[in-house]
C-alpha cells in the first residue's frame, strides 16, 4: 500500500499515520518467529525507530516508503539495538553513583555478541583505566554511562561545560591509549 500521490499530507505525523498500518503489518511478519510477548515488544521498538527515521527524512524533504522503513527498523532491532534501552531509564533514577557497576553497564548491551575473551579483556582494561581517573572524572564517566548529556553532567557536578569537554576529551584520549 503506497502513499497516495494525489493526497498531500499536511505534516509528518499525518504522513506516518498513513503508512503505519502497513509498517506494523510488515514488522509483525518480520518478527513472526518470536514468542508472542517478545514479538510485540520488538514490533513496538521497531515502530519507534520507523517514526524516528520518518521524521528525520521528512525534515529533509524526503518521503520514505513503508517497506524501506520496516526493513531498516527490523534489521536494527534484530541486531539488538533498542530505541529506548530500558536499563538506561532505570539507571537514570539511581541516586548513588557509588552503587553503579560501570563494567556491567557498559558491557551489558554487548553480551552475547562479544567473545568471552574480549569481555574479560574489556573488564580488566576498564578497571585499570578507571582506577587512573580522579574522583570527579569517575563521577562524570558514570553519569555519561547512565545516559546523561554532557551539559547535564556539568550541572550535576557543578563544573563548567568547558571543563566537561576538556576533561572528557582527555579521558577519551587516555582510553584510546589504554585500549
Amino acid at each position: 500500500m503506497a502513499m497516495p500521490k494525489a493526497q498531500e499530507v499536511a505534516n509528518s505525523h499525518d504522513g506516518f499515520l498513513m503508512i503505519l498500518p502497513e509498517v506494523g503489518k510488515l514488522l509483525r511478519w518480520c518478527f513472526r518467529h518470536e514468542g508472542l510477548d517478545q514479538r510485540e515488544e520488538l514490533v513496538q521498538d521497531a515502530l519507534c525507530k520507523c517514526w524516528a527515521m520518518y521524521a528525520r527524512a521528512w525534515e529533509r524533504g524526503k518521503k520514505l516508503p513503508a517497506h524501506g522503513l520496516a526493513w531498516y527498523a527490523w534489521l536494527s532491532t534484530k541486531s539488538g539495538r533498542r530505541f529506548c534501552w530500558e536499563s538506561k531509564r532505570s539507571v537514570q533514577n539511581w541516586t548513588s553513583i557509588d552503587a553503579l557497576d560501570l563494567d556491567e553497564l557498559l558491557a551489558c548491551d554487548l553480551k552475547g555478541r562479544w567473545p568471552v575473551a574480549d569481555q574479560v579483556a574489556f573488564r580488566i582494561d576498564w578497571a585499570e583505566f578507571v582506577g587512573r581517573c580522579n574522583a570527579k572524572e569517575r563521577q562524570a564517566i558514570a553519569l555519561l554511562a547512565m545516559g546523561h548529556k554532557r551539559s547535564e553532567v556539568a550541572d550535576l557536578l557543578g563544573v563548567s561545560p568547558a571543563w566537561m569537554t576538556q576533561h572528557m576529551n582527555r579521558v577519551y584520549r587516555d582510553w584510546q591509549e589504554c585500549a
